[in-house]
């Protein structure tokens, strides 16, 4: 597999089954196939760079019982399926940060999604699987997953709202996360005003809202 880094920190984001603040190892894959206007991994993106590593040695490197793999995009490479079944089975949580165009590949108690549907704000939202697709193709495998949606104004609240209401029934948590720029929340939109847009579609028993606290911290 093509390795960006991997590296301990906290977890700096809400997850369905690593919880923000818990002492992680990350694994960052190589290699993503989209282009977020606010991608702060910009290094992550070629498939070209990074350090081929086998899945032995990548293991090696995962002392906490915390594993999250990240990228790029994790699923964009075929080991990855491979990497997710030996941390399993040697005891690790894993939870894997996914982009929205691809399924998640296995269900496993010890295993969680954090699917990251780009909203308008990205410029990238036109890749996305509709709600329906996403419903019929995606989550029919039972994974434990959490949707996730970065959002910078209420149009991109609007565009998350139909894939929140579609799966309010398979997903565990809808995770809003406010755009930033250094610590401050400064692109316009009210924390409160989400929490209200949820709620209108009775989902608020299961929203969250995620700041990102490695950035507030200032950590990896």
């Amino acid at each position: 597999m093509k390795i960006n880094s991997i590296f301990e920190s906290i977890s700096g984001e809400s997850g369905p089954v690593i919880r923000q603040g818990e002492w992680t190892t990350f694994i960052r894959t190589q290699g993503c196939n989209l282009c977020c206007n606010y991608c702060d991994t910009g290094n992550a993106q070629d498939f070209k760079q990074g350090l081929e590593m086998t899945i032995g040695e990548i293991l090696g490197r995962c002392y906490t019982k915390n594993v999250l793999i990240t990228g790029g995009e994790p699923l964009a490479q075929s080991g990855t399926t491979e990497l997710i079944i030996a941390l399993a089975d040697a005891g690790h949580v894993i939870q894997i940060e996914t982009n929205g165009t691809y399924p998640p590949p296995i269900s496993h108690s010890n295993v969680g999604y954090a699917m990251d549907i780009k909203c308008p704000c990205s410029g990238e939202a036109f890749r996305m699987p509709s709600p329906n697709d996403l419903e019929k193709e995606y989550l029919q495998k039972g994974a434990n997953l959490d949707l996730k949606f970065v959002v910078a104004s209420m149009a991109d609240v609007g565009f998350a709202l139909p894939y929140v209401e579609k799966m309010r029934n398979q997903i565990g948590r809808a995770v809003f996360s406010p755009m930033y720029e250094g610590q401050n929340i400064n692109k316009g939109i009210d924390p409160a005003d989400i929490i209200e847009a949820v709620r209108r579609i009775h989902m608020s028993n299961k929203l969250v809202i995620s700041l990102q606290l490695h950035k507030i911290l200032n950590l990896a």
